[in-house]
């Protein structure tokens, strides 16, 4: 899935989705080939690197060990940004586990280790950086670094966030769950309170580490993983400090510039109108439906994450639709069958349906800065942005917040 944010999460922060939330990804590989970044360490990080006199040119030493992998090929990524990461290197891990890469490199910058989409760590490296590594192929938490301090910190984290990462995942799903075998009320609110701590948690400390660590290479991690329009005054904030600090910072470069784009679909704004086609050539605009909820849905039946979402969607609708709900759903397939046939397997049953079937090039999802899906834009009966990304135990909140439930 295309993404420029690091966190999977499932809250209303960018990055937090409802994909693959019942366990902690360190990483995972978009369906344009890039891979996200695994998000950050938010101890404070008592580091001075901005500060160090760094040489032109100096050499990185990684050695690691890792159980139960010999033979495999090992990569070290490098982040040329938020959304792109380049191969630059790869090891054999032989017999014993064993492999080391080697290198020089003129600044400091976010890597990645990485066998496979599912088994990678994040590594900060800097000429003169050394980092030892020590893991396990079968347990991808069973993991150590030693050596840079940074490296070390993000990687503690990762593991500690983990747990509540994964407990954001299966309350999500909980909540489904229970909403099907006709759980009381009581049930869902104590579900949905857990979750709102755990989302909240999570978020502070996030701020937290941002607003407080003197390394604005890891700041700039941090505020990469919050909502761009919840946290927009915040987050240039971070970027700017950090760029005061080290004005080559690309990462902060570029997020500042996000920060411009995205505060056009701000909470608050009104939903950017657009019209598309259904699949019998209705034409249907969006500005149609004011007077209604509408929660615009961006999926496509490609899409696994979205299609296991659907069944939710079905059941939101249809407990909400009487109240002055509708769903308009945008498409980003590129054949029409597979649309049709997606929509009647999965009973999505609302009657606005639109797409251009120009997969990732659809004009209404550049509008929507949508970088991956699925994606949802909450709308109210005024045609306003109310709120974004909202699945599962989130979506059902907030419907029941507007209705009165």
């Amino acid at each position: 899935m295309k993404h420029f944010f690091i966190l999977l999460f499932c809250l209303s922060t960018l990055a937090l989705t409802s994909q693959n939330l019942a366990k902690l990804v360190l990483t995972n590989r978009h369906f344009d080939g890039s891979y996200r970044l695994p998000f950050a360490a938010l101890t404070v990080l008592n580091s001075n690197a901005s500060n160090k006199q760094l040489a032109p040119e100096g050499e990185y030493t990684i050695k690691g060990k890792m159980a139960n992998a010999a033979g495999f090929t090992i990569f070290l990524d490098k982040w040329n940004n938020l959304t792109k990461s380049t191969v630059v290197d790869s090891a054999m891990i032989d017999k014993k586990g064993n492999f080391a890469f080697k290198n020089k490199i003129t600044s400091r910058n976010l890597y990645m280790l990485r066998v496979d989409e599912k088994h990678t760590w994040i590594v900060v490296l800097e000429p003169g950086t050394k980092v030892t590594f020590n893991g396990d192929f079968n347990d991808i938490m069973k993991y150590t670094f030693g050596g840079d301090q940074a490296t070390i910190t993000l990687n503690n984290f990762v593991k500690e966030m983990g747990v509540k990462n994964r407990r954001v995942g299966e309350l999500n799903q909980e909540f489904i769950n229970a909403q099907y075998s006709g759980a009381d009320q009581n049930q869902l609110q104590a579900m949905q309170n857990e979750y709102t701590a755990l989302q909240q948690s999570m978020i502070n400390s996030l701020i937290t580490f941002a607003d407080t660590t003197a390394d604005p290479l890891l700041a700039v991690f941090a505020i990469s993983n919050l909502n761009i329009e919840e946290h927009a005054n915040f987050i240039k904030k971070i970027a700017d400090k950090a760029l005061a600090q080290d004005s080559s910072l690309s990462l902060a470069k570029e997020i500042a510039a996000k920060v411009a784009e995205a505060t056009k679909l701000a909470i608050g704004r009104p939903a950017p109108d657009f019209t598309l086609k259904s699949p019998t050539g209705e034409t249907i605009q969006l500005s149609s439906l004011k007077g209604q909820v509408v929660l615009i849905d961006f999926w496509a039946s490609w899409c696994k994450p979205c299609r296991n979402e659907n069944p939710n969607l079905v059941k939101t609708y249809g407990k909400y639709k009487d109240k002055g709900f509708t769903i308009y759903s945008v498409s980003l397939d590129k054949n029409k069958d597979a649309w049709v046939n997606a929509i009647g397997q999965d009973n999505l049953s609302w009657p606005y349906h639109g797409s251009n079937l120009l997969f990732w090039n659809c004009p209404v999802a550049g509008l929507y800065n949508i970088k991956s899906i699925p994606a949802t834009f909450l709308i109210d009966r005024e045609g306003n942005i109310v709120s974004k990304n909202l699945r599962g135990a989130a979506l059902e909140q907030k419907l029941a917040e507007i209705f009165g439930f």
